[in-house]
């Protein structure tokens, strides 16, 4: 039983960091979307620089979600 507790805990706290910051992410994206077309006046392919700021955010959203992740459940506690 308290194996369980623990088990939807950890589940439950993964899955909210998870979603807070996927969410941020698409936000982020949109915006790189937006900036990104202006490339063209750069002489820049703007899907290649989409491609790779994509990639750096993609990258940062997901150490951030196993920083905070971990963080939580190293100091969380489950209430007797």
């Amino acid at each position: 039983k308290c194996e369980r507790r623990i088990s939807d805990f950890e589940k439950h706290i993964t899955l909210s960091i998870s979603d807070e910051n996927w969410k941020l992410h698409l936000r982020e994206m949109d915006d790189l979307r937006r900036s990104s077309q202006g490339a063209v006046y750069e002489q820049k392919d703007p899907l290649v620089i989409y491609k790779q700021e994509s990639f750096y955010l993609f990258s940062e959203m997901v150490e951030k979600v196993n920083k905070e992740t971990i963080s939580f459940l190293y100091k969380g506690e489950i209430p007797a």
